[in-house]
């Protein structure tokens, strides 16, 4: 599914938090997971606040195109053309 307005692929859930959460917590806040996200290539799993915040800033630096921005956790690629 895309998200943002942009060409992000994730696919995301409603749960707040179960007990698999709190034994593997969000690699960026390191907290509970909120609304699971997953990325479409890695299936690497973030808060989807986490994760769509990251993307916005990893592509905001040095003007760096939405399609070079990869997964904070494996490097590959989250975008498609």
């Amino acid at each position: 599914m895309a998200e943002d307005g942009g060409n992000m692929m994730m696919e995301h859930k409603n749960n707040s938090s179960s007990s698999a959460s709190d034994s593997n917590p969000c690699p960026i806040c390191l907290g509970s997971i909120i609304q699971e996200s997953y990325l479409d290539r890695c299936f690497h799993k973030f808060c989807y606040k986490c994760i769509v915040h990251w993307f916005k800033v990893a592509a905001s630096k040095h003007s760096c195109p939405p399609s070079s921005v990869k997964c904070p956790l494996c490097k590959d690629l989250i975008m498609h053309k």
